[in-house]
């Protein structure tokens, strides 16, 4: 049986109705440098297309870029209906090795980020706005343990050993 379409009357009431139907985004991959977790894209995308589809909302990402920076700019389409979300731009960094690379990292980044924004998701950890002025919170640290206890956590941790 195929879903429903909700219909509504305009982009805002339809956004509306489909922010109160979104939860969010699994955080499921692993920040080694912070040691923290958070929602990749394709996490965010899975909690937030199939929402705003239902509602007859398409979500839009057009990249550009100038070969020092990115941009991104996300639109919203609902029937006749569009609203620009914002531009972010930044610039690509690390491209030592493999600018096309480095660049690809930022778009994704961006990605992530307006996405989250527009839709009113929350997809990575919060620093309480700590990392702006460097006073990023230092992570937990955990209880002192012996040998077999940090080899556990490691295994655990680390690797995914369930035993």
């Amino acid at each position: 049986m195929a879903a429903q379409k909700k219909t509504h009357e305009s982009l805002a009431s339809a956004l509306a109705a489909a922010q109160g139907e979104m939860s969010n985004a699994s955080k499921n991959a692993k920040n080694p440098h912070f040691r923290s977790t958070y929602a990749d894209l394709a996490s965010l995308r899975d909690a937030v297309i199939p929402v705003l589809a239902a509602h007859g909302i398409a979500l839009i990402q057009l990249c550009d870029g100038d070969g020092q920076s990115v941009s991104v700019t996300t639109r919203l389409l609902f029937g006749a209906e569009s609203m620009d979300c914002g531009r972010l731009t930044l610039p690509i960094a690390g491209a030592r090795s493999n600018p096309a690379q480095a660049a690809g990292a930022a778009i994704t980044y961006a990605r992530r980020y307006q996405l989250g924004a527009v839709a009113g998701v929350a997809a990575t950890e919060d620093d309480d706005g700590n990392s702006l002025d460097g006073t990023r919170a230092a992570p937990a640290r955990p209880a002192r343990m012996d040998k077999a206890g940090q080899a556990r956590a490691i295994l655990s941790g680390d690797i995914g050993c369930k035993s």
